[in-house]
C-alpha cells in the first residue's frame, strides 16, 4: 500500500474515527461533517478535499487536494482521482469550502463537479457527492440534482 502523505488522513474502521456507511446524500453530510469541519473549518482560503470510500461507502481516507485564494482553488480531476486510486477507493466524496461563508454553488463549482463525475465513471470510481461548506451551511450538489 502506498504511503499516505502528511496532508492526508487515513481513517481506521474501529475506535473514535469509525464512521457508518454513507448511502444517501443526507447521510453523507451527517457522517462526513465532523471530518470536513476538521479539514476545512476556519480556513481563510478556499480548499478542496477528497474523501475515499470503501465498497461499503465507509470513509477510508481524506486528502487536501488544493488550497487556493479567498475565492478560488485549482482542482484537476487527475489530482482528485490519483488520491482515490492510491487509497484503493471504491467511490469518492469531493468537498470544498467557501471562505465567504456562503455555500451556494457557483457555475464553476457545478462544472467541476460534473467533470469529476464523468472522470470517475471512466475509471470506475463513482463520485457519490460534491459538497460545499460555508460558515453555518452545508450544500450537497447531488441533493440539488446538479450532478
Amino acid at each position: 500500500m502506498p504511503t499516505i502523505q502528511l496532508y492526508s488522513v487515513r481513517l481506521v474502521r474501529e475506535g473514535p474515527l469509525s464512521y457508518a456507511p454513507v448511502t444517501q446524500p443526507y447521510e453523507a453530510q451527517q457522517a462526513i461533517r465532523a471530518l470536513l469541519h476538521t479539514l476545512l473549518h476556519d480556513r481563510d482560503r478556499e480548499a478542496a478535499v477528497a474523501i475515499a470510500l470503501d465498497a461499503r461507502n465507509r470513509p477510508i481516507g481524506a486528502h487536501v487536494i488544493s488550497v487556493g485564494t479567498v475565492s478560488a482553488t485549482l482542482v484537476h480531476p487527475r489530482e482528485v482521482f490519483k488520491f482515490a486510486i492510491l487509497s484503493n477507493a471504491h467511490s469518492l466524496l469531493f468537498a470544498h469550502n467557501h471562505p465567504s461563508g456562503d455555500a451556494e454553488p457557483s457555475r464553476d463549482d457545478i462544472d467541476l463537479s460534473r467533470r469529476l463525475k464523468k472522470a470517475g465513471q471512466l475509471i470506475g470510481i463513482d463520485l457519490i457527492d460534491s459538497l460545499i461548506t460555508g460558515h453555518e451551511s452545508f450544500i450537497s450538489l447531488k441533493e440539488r440534482q446538479l450532478i
